[in-house]
């Protein structure tokens, strides 16, 4: 999957993505210690991928990644890119996606927030499955 990060303006500088949890309780348990990208470092210009590791909890078909990005704490773009995976109980899942950050990027803090969507098997109710933030500074 690409997603582009719509933004505007400025100069390129590296830097490092680091990863948190987000809050909650979550079938689709990312564990950050096997979360990383390629590049490690992040500069506009740059197509970066991300790689999501973790187990799922309960058996599940997975519907979409819906990528939120912030900019110095405001709100910036949106993206939803469709899934369709199905994932059994206990089975590790590795979601990678990349995101093209433009040259004319503006500089600042930016938070992405990527959350898993889908339904649990039996389930005919969508929900967010699991949650993952990622910060750099351009």
């Amino acid at each position: 999957k690409t997603v582009a990060l719509a933004a505007l303006g400025a100069a390129a500088s590296a830097s490092t993505v680091t990863f948190t949890p987000c809050a909650g309780t979550w079938v689709y348990n990312i564990d950050t210690h096997n979360v990383y990208t390629t590049p490690a470092d992040v500069e506009k210009g740059d197509s970066i991928t991300l790689f999501l590791d973790g187990i799922m909890g309960k058996a599940v078909t997975l519907t979409e990644l819906v990528v939120d990005t912030d900019w110095d704490g405001v709100f910036l773009h949106k993206t939803v890119a469709k899934e369709t995976a199905a994932v059994n109980a206990g089975q590790e899942y590795q979601l990678k996606f990349s995101v093209n950050v433009p040259s004319f990027a503006p500089s600042g803090q930016y938070t992405i927030t990527a959350y898993v969507d889908g339904d649990e098997t039996g389930s005919t109710t969508e929900s967010k499955l699991g949650c993952i933030k990622a910060a750099f500074t351009l």
